[in-house]
């Protein structure tokens, strides 16, 4: 499964996707949004407070996948 379809089965959808940035934004209700956001160029990973195991993985995957 690509990082795309995890982020997606998570509920984020693909916001950015360029050559320097790749970002996934979650809408939530009560606190606004989650963001996860990958910088390319710097090789960066920069995301909100908390993480679960799933996005985890998915951001694991998206970080094999950028190489």
């Amino acid at each position: 499964m690509l990082a795309k379809e995890m982020f997606k089965k998570l509920g984020y959808k693909r916001t950015k996707n360029n050559k320097n940035e790749v970002e996934y934004i979650h809408k939530i209700i009560y606190d606004g949004a989650k963001y996860i956001f990958f910088n390319k160029q710097n090789k960066w990973v920069e995301t909100f407070e908390y993480i679960t195991l799933d996005e985890l993985q998915a951001i694991n995957k998206q970080v094999e996948e950028l190489g």
